[in-house]
Parts: structure tokens; sequence; C-alpha cells
């Protein structure tokens, strides 16, 4: 490994830099190179780039703009060494506790603004064969490999809409869900392992009809029409309280009505011999992301959740006991403005409840900023105005949670959880 010293003073690093190596655990760096350096480097093997580029559209036209870029990879041992060091610290958050995330711009120096941007993405496909490796070991197919690439194609070209030049944002949080195998593209959705985030509802299942109720959870904050408290709203404000008591006997919550809203006047109590918790403690499940690109049809979704079902059991050994997401897509606001949309029918087929949010959720996404300023939006296609017309008339942009279990999988048909009447 290269001393630290020659390192930054041969890719021209400022003293500031040069003295926080340490602070970023330049130190780890042989034990990334032996777990993940050959993977991580066969991106500066002839042909490779070309390889993980090619179902790019505009995977030519980078891979020209790259090239020097490599070659000039290939012939430095710093560089090389500084790529092995953005790996571990931004694909594997191998930072010292607390020490804050390396800036962009630190290869300026040597490279220019738009070759430090560069060698962002060369690390951010980098990320891409680690992947790979990671879904041959658990015995996943390359198909389901190949699906997640295009999240990589699709963080270049926002940053070129952005900036006017490629690169890749230095927040490869994302990326490294694939490489610790705990992200998939199946069909239209992501699926992330992991534990019910706290904002997802109680949700029980009845033994007897299999019927699925949420219930809201211990402690959280609503206003009186039945939406959580957002983020940015002091406590003071909430107007109901709720509490979820279960002693063996019974369980006592407030009811989450399917339309995405709690019912307030509705605490329900339910015999704990019928229902049990359709997740147990610590248990896995699997949080749906929905990636952009349109085309969302009900057809396709419907498609994605049933593969996701078969998908888990068969390359993890595990089966997930409902499938969540989290999102604006699930903010009711957003399928009164287009009830013809997709969205719409999505909210319609799937058990919506609220989410404690901020005021501006999915407004990056769809604008792709956040200054503020959202009188200048463009007002372009039909969910843009659709966001806008509720900034208009005074309301908030906030996210929702969805629930889906194998039932409505099944039946996939709106109003299928409408009317929970316990």
């Amino acid at each position: 490994m290269m001393d630290a010293g020659q390192l930054a003073r041969e890719l021209r690093l400022t003293d500031e830099v040069a003295r926080r190596l340490d602070e970023w655990n330049y130190g780890v760096l042989p034990t990334v190179q032996k777990e993940h350096g050959r993977e991580a480097l066969t991106v500066l093997e002839p042909g490779q780039c070309e390889h993980w580029l090619s179902r790019w559209a505009r995977g030519g036209e980078v891979l020209r703009v790259l090239a020097p870029l490599l070659e000039q990879v290939r012939g430095s041992e710093a560089l090389r060494t500084w790529l092995l060091l953005q790996d571990a610290l931004l694909l594997h958050d191998l930072l010292s506790s607390g020490a804050p995330k390396p800036p962009s711009g630190m290869l300026t120096p040597l490279l220019g603004t738009e070759g430090d941007a560069l060698f962002d993405l060369l690390c951010a496909i980098s990320a891409v064969p680690q992947w790979f490796a990671t879904c041959r070991r658990l015995g996943v197919p390359d198909e389901y490999a190949w699906a997640s690439v295009p999240a990589v194609y699709d963080n270049a070209e926002t940053f070129f809409r952005a900036h006017g030049h490629w690169g890749h944002s230095r927040d490869m949080h994302w990326l490294a869900h694939y490489i610790e195998g705990k992200l998939f593209r199946i069909g239209r959705f992501e699926y992330m392992v992991r534990e019910a985030a706290p904002w997802v509802p109680a949700v029980f299942r009845s033994r007897r009809t299999g019927r699925m109720v949420l219930l809201a959870r211990d402690n959280w904050k609503f206003l009186a029409n039945g939406l959580r408290l957002p983020l940015d709203e002091p406590f003071a404000k909430a107007e109901y309280t709720t509490s979820l008591v279960q002693d063996g006997k019974v369980i006592r919550g407030t009811l989450i009505d399917p339309r995405g809203f709690a019912r307030l006047e509705r605490e329900v109590t339910l015999d704990a011999t019928e229902y049990e918790a359709a997740m147990k403690p610590y248990e896995l499940t699997a949080e749906i992301h929905i990636p952009g690109g349109g085309g969302m049809t009900m057809e396709k979704a419907q498609s994605s959740l049933k593969e996701a079902r078969e998908f888990f059991p068969k390359h993890l050994g595990w089966k997930p006991p409902f499938f969540w997401c989290v999102s604006w897509v699930f903010n009711p606001d957003i399928a009164a403005e287009l009830p013809a949309s997709n969205i719409a029918e999505l909210q319609r087929r799937v058990y919506l409840a609220p989410r404690d949010s901020t005021r501006d959720s999915g407004l990056h996404f769809v604008f792709e900023r956040t200054d503020g300023d959202w009188l200048s939006y463009p007002d372009d296609t039909s969910l843009r105005r659709a966001f806008l017309n509720i900034l208009r008339r005074g309301g908030i942009l906030k996210n929702g949670v969805m629930v889906i279990d194998d039932a409505g999988i099944d039946a996939f048909r709106p109003g299928f959880y409408a009317g929970v009447e316990l």
C-alpha cells in the first residue's frame, strides 16, 4: 500500500485532505483490497467498462469520455489506490466512527472538475462487478444483477442534466445495498431486505379469515384529520396521541383506514386468540422501492409482486411476511389530483397508511431540485402540475405508507382492503 504522504503528493491533494487520510480510515485499504479489490478493479481491464455500459443507450458516449481517464488510472498506482479508498468510503462505509463523508472535488487539482466527476462515475461503475459477484455467491441468476445496473445509468443521467458533464453523485449508499445482497430489482420494483421501519404500522392478521388489519403504533402523533404530525411540527401541535396495548388476551389500538388515514374515533379491540402479529420481532421483510421511468401499469406491478414473492424463498431461503413501501407515490393527494393515473390505480389496490414526513417529499424526485423556489418550477408534465397544484392550495407534499400481503397480491383489485370494520 502506498505511503499516505506519497499518495497525497502524487494526487496533488490539499494539505487539509492529506491530514484527514487517517480520519478516513486509510489504514483499512489492505482489507478492502483483499475483500473487494479484485472485483472493484476489474473496471480497469480492457473491455470491462464497455461490458457494464453496453445496455445503456448512452453507454458508448460515456465510454468515449471515460477512455482517457481509464488509461490514466491504469498507469497510476496513486489513482488506483484512491479508487479503492473511495470504494471503501462510499460503497462499504468503512469510515472511522463519526467521521464525515469525504467531500467532492478532492481530485480536481489533478484531474480538473470534469475529471473529478468522472472519477466518481468510475467508482460507481466499480460497484457493478461487486454485486454480480454477490449474486453469484447467493445463487441469484445474472438477470437480476443486470436488472439493477440502470441504477448507475439513471444517476449519471441526472448528474449530466444538472451539471452538463458526466459524473455520479457521491451519495452511493444505494449501490452498496446491491453489493451487500440486500437489494434486488425484480420487474418494475426494487425490493430491499430489512426489518420493517418504525413508521410502518403494526400489522395483524386474522387466523380465521386471513384478513390483514393495520393499527397505529404506540405514541404516534396525529392531527385531527387522521394524518401524522409532520416531522417539522412540534409535538405540542399534535391533536391525538395513540396507544397500542397487547396483554396476551386482547390487542387494543387505533385503526388505520386502508385509504391512508387513522380512524381516531375508532379505538378497536382485537381478540388475541384470533389475531396474531403478521411479523415477529426482528423478522426480515421486503421493502419496495419504486424506480423512476414511468410505465408502472397494474399488470407490471402485480407481475413484480408475484415474482418477488417467489424470488425470496427460492434464492434467499425465506418468505417475507408482507411487502411494504414508504414513498410520495402513496400520498392520497396525488391520487386525488390524478384519479386516472397509474399512481391512483396502485393506491386503490393496496392498504394505505399515513407517514410522518417532511413537507417536500418527492419534490427532488419529480423536479430534480429542492431549492424552495417552487413557483419557478416547470409544469410540463401532469405529475409536476399535480405537485404544484397541491402547493398552490397550501398543501404539503407528504409521504405515505403501503402494505400488501399475499391475498392482496393475488386479488390486486381496487378496494380489496376497503371497508375494515371491527
